[in-house]
């Protein structure tokens, strides 16, 4: 997991002109989206959050970084100008997305292979069961937000594999709706995936960030 993103940081912002402020910044949403991505699954929550290494280590969803928005004030002390902010901060979200698109498929892959050495294989008759909870993958999801859903209905193909999923989830408008995916799209939580005992792994920072 650490060896994963570091080598993702080092490919993102390698050649990146960054003062330290603006590493320091980085490197802190880069913590975010490491510790936002979903363990397990919490029946009991009325908001149906997924249990996160964030909600372990300080007992609540962490924040990213604020969008940016053309009527953002700016101190006059600073020397420069709310053009040259506004760009640069734009240019922050470029390398952060581009950060999360390979991370996230190098994350995503993993969990794929861990799960395929292990006794339970998505695509094998009888191995999963309706209620269990997935992560589905979906491109349209902002940067560090994950979708998970819990299986209703299992389809199998003439040769008994399992090939597609129906999945109870909840729009982004919060509402509850069903999705019919490929087994291809749909990725077990990260605890499930991993052998008993082994380490979950959480990234930490040690000073605060400054913008």
């Amino acid at each position: 997991m650490i060896q994963s993103a570091k080598r993702c940081v080092r490919k993102t912002i390698g050649k990146a002109q960054l003062t330290y402020d603006e590493f320091i910044t980085i490197i802190a949403e880069v913590e975010m989206i490491l510790n936002s991505r979903p363990l397990s699954y919490i029946e009991s929550d009325d908001n149906e959050q997924p249990l996160t290494p964030s909600r372990l280590i300080i007992g609540r969803r962490v924040i990213n970084l604020p969008s940016v928005e053309s009527n953002d004030t700016f101190e006059e002390e600073f020397r420069i100008t709310k053009e040259e902010l506004h760009d640069r901060m734009k240019y922050f979200h470029v390398l952060l997305n581009h950060f999360w698109m390979r991370w996230r498929s190098e994350y995503l892959i993993k969990l794929s292979d861990t799960h395929r050495h292990s006794p339970l294989k998505l695509n094998q008759s009888g191995r999963i069961n309706k209620g269990d909870v997935v992560l589905i993958h979906d491109e349209e999801l902002p940067r560090g937000q994950w979708r998970l859903g819990v299986m209703e209905s299992l389809f199998k193909g003439i040769d008994r594999f399992i090939r597609g999923v129906s999945v109870r989830t909840h729009s982004p408008g919060g509402q509850i709706t069903t999705l019919r995916r490929p087994i291809q799209r749909l990725y077990p939580l990260e605890v499930s995936a991993t052998s008993e005992g082994e380490p979950i792994e959480c990234s930490t920072v040690v000073n605060s960030p400054k913008v």
